[in-house]
């Protein structure tokens, strides 16, 4: 797997490149389920929970980086349509103890299509801005537990996107151990940028939290941006 980003560096630097995050994150009802938090124990917590908790682990651990002025993010949720779509915001002014529950504008079937559809737009718009004149790339985080209701839509929306070679996929299927259905795994491999290292299956929020990092890195590469961590 990629490197993670070298965090709780300091001083904060000023930014050398901008990146764009895309959290596109299922709501359907499935995401209701509960699982086994990372480290065992009797207490079990339903996926979407471990997913705000992963998100919002990120944003922290991104925002204590003296790369943070390089980064902003986006939010959108889904089930069987969008329903929330926040808008790009700047690292240093998200609020990284928010809820980021996919479930919490209501629950659904599963369309990873829309999802993906309305991150492009965001995508596009970031991306169409060249004020700063810095190098710019977006990484487009999917998660999702189940079967998509319309798969060739949905990976054709992600071919469209990935013609753009600024603009990264990442897919993580959110399975549960020791039982659940495995549906749909094989959609995220084929709409993510690079099953071997953009997609993953993961179990609990620290794994899914340690992916995304690991992927914003990746993206960047895809993309011909030098990190600072990567030097």
């Amino acid at each position: 797997m990629h490197q993670e980003l070298d965090i709780i560096d300091v001083p904060v630097i000023s930014a050398a490149f901008r990146q764009l995050g895309i959290f596109v994150l299922d709501g359907s009802g499935s995401m209701t389920d509960p699982v086994q938090p990372a480290g065992g124990g009797s207490k079990s917590r339903p996926k979407c929970q471990e997913v705000s908790i992963s998100v919002r682990e990120l944003l922290t651990r991104f925002k204590v980086s003296r790369k943070a002025p390089n980064f902003s993010f986006g939010l959108v949720t889904f089930n069987d349509s969008v329903t929330f779509e926040g808008p790009v915001t700047a690292l240093v002014d998200i609020d990284d103890n928010g809820n980021y529950d996919p479930t919490a504008s209501g629950v659904g079937g599963t369309f990873i299509g829309s999802g993906l559809e309305a991150a492009g737009r965001m995508a596009k718009g970031f991306l169409a801005d060249t004020s700063s004149g810095l190098p710019s790339s977006v990484v487009i985080l999917t998660m999702s537990d189940g079967e998509c209701a319309k798969p060739d839509v949905t990976a054709s929306i992600a071919d469209g996107l990935k013609a753009d070679p600024n603009i990264s996929i990442a897919a993580a299927f959110f399975a549960t151990k020791g039982g659940g259905s495995s549906a749909g795994h094989a959609l995220l491999q084929e709409i993510c940028s690079d099953p071997a290292t953009m997609y993953k299956t993961v179990y609990d929020a620290e794994t899914l939290r340690k992916f995304f990092e690991a992927s914003m890195t990746a993206a960047a590469s895809m993309a011909g941006i030098e990190t600072d961590s990567q030097r």
